[in-house]
């Protein structure tokens, strides 16, 4: 194609463009506003088509966004919830350790014994011994035989000691036992650790009858490092033999040994040894009648 009939197709061109915009200025009803409105019309089925077919697309794609988004929602909650929940049973930790500590302060105050305070730092129930780990020992003036006690009364007593920890026999241990006497009634007696089971009282004198809810506390005998009035138990059944020549009753634990984290330990000495009676011995009673005056 020669030169000068590309530049009259470029002119043609170029004045076909400035007179269809002349005529669309001139106002709405120009001819390329008549093009457009029937192009229109002649797109809106297809266009309407297209928007049934990628409306559910769209909305499935919006759909499987907010999914994601819900998703991503629900996993910050929960792992806020869960925060939450072991702050609180932390704070709930911490307070009953409080409680106990300052129960345990209480007690110290009230009993005019010497203690010195250990935390448990190990608990060993089985089916053949019962005893947890204290960090008190004999740089602290723990000695074997000495009594463990909680706020609410006796927790066992030390079985073996090293420089920094004892070893702790519980109450309920089978092997436990106890010299204690009734409250109500002062009959003396043993107390018997029975794992699982309840505790046993059984009186010295057979005929006592110890009433239910009566309370049980420690009695001292020679040699024992145990002082007496610690409370031991609660009397929850009656006498569960039918023999007469004995008699046994069922106590419940005063302390929760299930729930322990702080301990003291009572540093008394063993309690002194009655002489014997030797022949030529004389006993001065308080005179009675006429001699009383």
């Amino acid at each position: 194609m020669s030169r000068r009939r590309v530049w009259g197709l470029f002119v043609a061109l170029v004045v076909t463009a400035l007179v269809l915009i002349t005529f669309d200025l001139r106002g709405d009803d120009g001819p390329t506003d008549v093009g457009r409105e029937a192009a229109a019309a002649g797109m809106a089925p297809l266009e309407r088509s297209v928007s049934r077919l990628v409306a559910p697309v769209r909305r499935f794609g919006d759909a499987v966004v907010d999914l994601f988004a819900t998703r991503s929602e629900n996993q910050r909650l929960r792992a806020e919830v869960d925060e939450l929940r072991t702050r609180s049973r932390a704070f709930a930790d911490l307070e009953r350790e409080l409680a106990e500590l300052r129960a345990l302060l209480g007690y110290r105050d009230d009993v005019d014994l010497p203690t010195t305070p250990a935390r448990v730092i190990a608990v060993t129930p089985s089916n053949f011994e019962w005893t947890l780990t204290i960090d008190a020992g004999e740089r602290d003036g723990v000695e074997r035989g000495m009594a463990v006690v909680a706020a609410d009364g006796l927790v066992g007593r030390v079985l073996t000691t090293t420089a920094s920890a004892s070893r702790v026999l519980l109450v309920v241990d089978p092997n436990f036992s106890v010299a204690a006497r009734s409250v109500r009634t002062s009959a003396l007696g043993l107390v018997d650790g029975r794992g699982s089971e309840p505790l046993r009282f059984s009186p010295l004198d057979p005929r006592v009858d110890v009433p239910r809810d009566d309370a049980i506390v420690t009695a001292t005998f020679p040699g024992s490092h145990i002082p007496a009035g610690i409370p031991v138990g609660r009397v929850v059944a009656g006498d569960v033999t039918d023999s007469r020549l004995s008699s046994l009753y069922e106590l419940l634990p005063h302390v929760d040994l299930t729930r322990l984290d702080h301990v003291l330990v009572v540093l008394t000495p063993p309690a002194a040894d009655v002489p014997a009676f030797e022949d030529g011995d004389t006993v001065e009673v308080p005179g009675t009648g006429a001699d009383a005056g």
